[in-house]
């Protein structure tokens, strides 16, 4: 089988919406473990540099509503932020994120963790929370965890619960 690309990708998420490990292996595709949160899974798509964000299954093997209407909320935020005027000056720190399905499967590009760069990046990462603060005041709660980096160094927003106040 020759190597999917990210059309391929993409379509293959919205059109059969796969929701386990074995699921996406049907495609050819494997997954690594690479985090999890409150309302997900994250697993890189081995081969390629992207992930994909999976929510949690219930007892009916169901993605949860609650982790569904989670990565809606974010999608649309992540959509306010890209195109909203007054949002502007946080683009340069958005991701790419190619998809999020009716189901909140939201596939987008991989990042570093910055976790371990913190002394590196501090000054990146105060000119991130300045230009987060001024744009929300305080009510906007940004870890570490939630930061990621480029191959080229610069800081991207990955996990965007933190800002409720965009829709």
């Amino acid at each position: 089988m020759s190597r999917l690309t990210l059309y391929d990708l993409e379509y293959i998420i919205k059109k059969f919406e796969p929701k386990t490990r074995e699921e996406f292996s049907d495609f050819g595709l494997k997954l690594k473990s690479i985090g999890s949160g409150a309302f997900r899974r994250t697993f890189q798509i081995v081969g390629y540099n992207v992930v994909v964000k999976l929510p949690y299954l219930d007892s009916n093997f169901n993605f949860s509503e609650c982790d569904i209407d989670h990565s809606r909320t974010e999608w649309n935020a992540y959509k306010n932020l890209s195109k909203k005027k007054k949002y502007a000056k946080l683009r340069p720190f958005l991701p790419k994120i190619y998809c999020c399905t009716k189901n909140g499967i939201i596939l987008m590009k991989k990042y570093s963790k910055t976790r371990g760069e913190r002394r590196v990046l501090k000054s990146k990462h105060k000119a991130l929370l300045d230009t987060i603060y001024n744009t929300f005041g305080h009510s906007c709660d940004v870890y570490w965890q939630n930061i990621g980096l480029t191959g080229a160094g610069k800081l991207k927003i990955f996990d965007f619960g933190c800002f409720p106040d965009v829709l």
